[in-house]
């Protein structure tokens, strides 16, 4: 059984994320696939208009039910519901006694793969999984890619670790994206069952008013 573990803040979750999913998920040929919202992500502070941990929770389970693969696609809330950071180690550890037989894929993007060997226990992280890293963009190709994995490879024998690069995929990061939310912009990077959450709750700054939607809105 193969199992992918695609976790981040998911801030709010965008197109990229979705096409990033549903490319490992053919690439790898998973059987299954978490999508795992992070409670404090420890490269990281979340921003102060983060939006509560069940907004988050609710717009990624909008993103797992866009990919149409229910039997395949599913959301864990085990970060969320642990105190404390939210340590990809123990989120594999956690996965591997649940399923010992498994052969569990980490899924990241670029600039998570380049600074993989600074994580917590990042020797752990790679004795249990294997990594799957995508591009954004064309740029992110194997020039990006060879020496982080040579290097990982060499740090950590036996480090599983294959590289996919989306091209065509919108580049957008969650920073700008919120940003452009604020601005009463964004709606093209996102799913629109994302987008209309957002709306619904006045997330990231949005004044949306929903008594008076035109009919793309609408839709």
């Amino acid at each position: 059984m193969k199992i992918g573990i695609y976790g981040g803040t998911f801030n709010p979750p965008h197109l990229g994320h979705l096409a990033a999913a549903r490319a490992a998920i053919e690439v790898l040929e998973l059987d299954r696939l978490y999508i795992v919202p992070a409670s404090i992500p420890p490269h990281k502070e979340l921003p102060q208009d983060t939006p509560a941990p069940e907004h988050r929770l609710a717009m990624a389970e909008k993103m797992a039910d866009a990919l149409l693969m229910p039997q395949v696609v599913q959301l864990s809330e085990m970060e969320l519901n642990r105190e404390g950071k939210s340590y990809t180690a123990d989120t594999l550890a956690a996965l591997h006694e649940e399923y010992p037989g498994a052969e569990l894929w980490l899924l990241m993007g670029t600039d998570m793969f380049l600074t993989l060997h600074r994580w917590h226990e990042p020797e752990k992280i790679l004795k249990l999984a294997g990594v799957c890293a995508f591009g954004r963009t064309e740029q992110d190709g194997e020039a990006v890619f060879a020496p982080q994995r040579e290097y990982l490879q060499k740090t950590f024998p036996g480090a599983r670790i294959t590289t996919i690069t989306l091209p065509g995929l919108v580049d957008i990061s969650s920073t700008r994206l919120r940003e452009l939310l604020a601005k009463g912009e964004g709606r093209s990077y996102l799913y629109p069952a994302v987008y209309g959450y957002i709306l619904m709750n006045g997330l990231y700054g949005t004044r949306a008013d929903l008594k008076h939607l035109d009919i793309p809105e609408l839709r």
